[in-house]
């Protein structure tokens, strides 16, 4: 009697048709050496369009039946912008499933983000026809974006800007080593611009409690010297990259 109700419970579920496709789409951004107004830049994809000339796109590809969201994003990295993104921290954005947003076929992308240092970044040949190139956030194309990229854009900046202030992904984009000045304007560049005028002191002293429980840490170096002024004392990050203050920074 047990095995017959459970052979009745499994038959009133009939097979599933399919729907709908997954994709997936990587927002990729990274700290230049530009001015704060351009240094914080994303990843994105010139290709041409079919009516519209050239148009812009995050990297993104379908998932594959056997395929995690996770190996999707790395490979969608890898095929449309040539990077090895295998050691890469990803983060699950938001999913995007609005039914109008490819005309193709009915897709829903789970968006990811990726943070990482301009210095970490080796480019490959990759395997679609359309250029990546890196572009200030300041000055991204919005009409010029494909499908709903510009929602998943939006949404991606909103995100790291709000956890700039709690967790510390300031330090994904940070060199090994960096000066006080340098955390100054990663912070200006994303967040505010006018933290700029805040002193290399002022700044020292709102990661006291960092530098005071060991998760930044003097290395008991300057930087090299460039241009005039003394060089800035250096620092590394010893916390996890994935943890939080325990409140937002004062700034």
């Amino acid at each position: 009697m047990e095995y017959n109700s459970r052979k009745m419970a499994v038959s009133v579920y009939p097979p599933l048709t399919p729907t709908a496709l997954l994709a997936v789409d990587v927002v990729v951004f990274t700290l230049r050496p530009e001015s704060v107004e351009r240094a914080w830049q994303v990843l994105l994809l010139h290709q041409p369009g079919t009516r519209s000339g050239e148009r812009c796109a995050l990297p993104g590809v379908l998932v594959h039946e056997d395929e995690t969201f996770d190996a999707a994003a790395r490979r969608a990295l890898s095929a449309k912008a040539g990077l090895d993104a295998q050691d890469w921290y990803l983060e699950q954005l938001a999913t995007f499933g609005s039914p109008a947003r490819d005309s193709r076929a009915r897709v829903a992308s789970v968006a990811h983000t990726a943070l990482v240092r301009s210095d970490d970044l080796l480019f490959r040949s990759p395997v679609a026809e359309a250029s990546p190139e890196w572009c200030p956030v300041s000055e991204v194309p919005w009409d010029g974006l494909a499908f709903d990229h510009a929602e998943i854009l939006r949404e991606a900046i909103r995100r790291v800007r709000g956890k700039v202030r709690y967790a510390w992904v300031l330090f994904r984009l940070l060199p090994p080593m960096f000066t006080m000045s340098e955390l100054r304007a990663a912070y200006a560049a994303i967040r505010d611009p006018g933290v700029m005028h805040l002193s290399t002191s002022n700044v020292r002293k709102l990661f006291r409690g960092l530098i005071q429980q060991g998760t930044v840490v003097p290395v008991g170096e300057r930087a090299e010297a460039q241009g005039r002024g003394r060089p800035g004392d250096l620092f590394r990050f010893r916390g996890p990259l994935t943890g939080t203050w325990a409140r937002e920074l004062p700034w």
